[in-house]
């Protein structure tokens, strides 16, 4: 599949859940092809400054997440419930459906405080994915729920030394100095419906022997595809798409992406 897609440039960002730091200690993921941190596609310095259509969604920025009671947002369990269905499956009018009971500045915050960094239009359309994200931050995003509802700060450098040994830095990793941003129970609810989409939802290739949770997403005309998740150890986003902002042919984030999320899933476990 991926010789037949010699145009389509995939772009994937692994990081711990523990330490947020981006995991490339593992020969295994590299060999696969598919994890590159030093490009995304044929861009060698936008590795990380890139940003694409995170389709279908911003990251997991629903009604948990914005301080709205949900006796204000639905009238009964059957109107909530086909919310979360709504999740797993990825319909859209659902999700524009209740993004319309919020305020759009509550969305908006929320997301600055899970990690998206990049500018956010103020439209209904933007909870479909209208606004151009990092790889980077949609990983970042992710981890917040991943870690049990902390913020995040990804790094890469752990430690610096000079020619001779002498270490000029160590980078030092307190647990008591996160800031919590989510409360258990919002962590609870997103991992329950996370786990689903894999399960039983739209997620279903990215499968794994073990716990894991995530989403899809794709944009209009198939121009971006993803699949964002988690298991207990790691985060990943991985996004497909062509670097001319051409459409792809039926790529959506249920099909390669999924498969190569759950390769370096599996790569990475394995490293354990």
């Amino acid at each position: 599949m991926l010789e037949s897609l010699f145009q389509t440039y995939d772009s994937v960002i692994v990081l711990d859940t523990e330490t947020t730091g981006v995991n490339c200690k593992s020969d295994e993921i590299i060999e696969l092809g598919f994890l590159r941190l030093d490009r995304v596609g044929e861009r060698t310095e936008e590795d990380y400054l890139i940003r694409l259509s995170p389709g279908r969604r911003l990251p997991p920025v629903i009604t948990q997440l914005t301080g709205i009671r949900e006796d204000e947002l639905f009238q009964n369990g059957v109107e909530k419930d086909v919310a979360a269905e709504a999740f797993v499956r990825s319909l859209n009018l659902a999700t524009v459906n209740l993004a319309q009971k919020l305020p759009s500045g509550n969305i908006i915050r929320t997301a600055r405080k899970m990690g998206i960094s990049t500018p956010i239009d103020d439209t209904p359309a933007m909870v479909l994915g209208s606004s151009a994200v990092k790889v980077l931050d949609m990983a970042v995003a992710y981890t917040a729920v991943a870690n049990g509802g902390y913020a995040a700060w990804p790094y890469s450098i752990t430690e610096i030394y000079t020619r001779e040994g002498y270490p000029l830095y160590t980078r030092l990793y307190d647990e008591d100095e996160r800031q919590r941003i989510l409360d258990e129970d919002t962590v609870e609810a997103m991992t329950e419906m996370m786990e689903k989409v894999i399960l039983e939802g739209t997620g279903k290739r990215a499968q794994l022997p073990f716990f894991a949770a995530g989403k899809t997403g794709t944009s209009q005309d198939y121009r971006d595809a993803w699949f964002v998740g988690f298991t207990d150890r790691y985060v990943a986003a991985v996004w497909v798409g062509n670097d001319d902002n051409s459409p792809m042919k039926g790529v959506g984030g249920g099909t390669l992406p999924a498969e190569i999320w759950k390769k370096v899933m599996l790569a990475a476990e394995s490293e354990e």
